[in-house]
């Protein structure tokens, strides 16, 4: 009967210690999700950051293209006037 009662103690120790490491090993998943989703978090903030600096140099070039344009215009104006 104590043997029965020592194996028991036994497995279920064991078992304790199991759920202690299955317990130690979920937190530690979470802390990494939590930091995978930080860094997401970052990178999608990067991300908008460059979307935005990406549009502001399209208009720019969008502007230069116009003042080119315009440029060539007037110098094809000059050009018809000239003796």
């Amino acid at each position: 009967m104590e043997e029965a009662i020592r194996q028991k103690s036994g497995e279920v120790q064991e078992m304790q210690n199991d759920m202690d490491r299955e317990t130690t090993s979920l937190q530690e998943l979470e802390a990494q999700k939590q930091d995978a989703q930080d860094r997401l978090e970052e990178m999608e903030q990067q991300k908008h950051k460059l979307e935005d600096m990406l549009n502001e140099v399209h208009l720019k070039c969008q502007e230069e293209s116009q003042l080119v344009r315009k440029g060539d215009t007037l110098a094809i104006v000059i050009s018809q006037y000239r003796f």
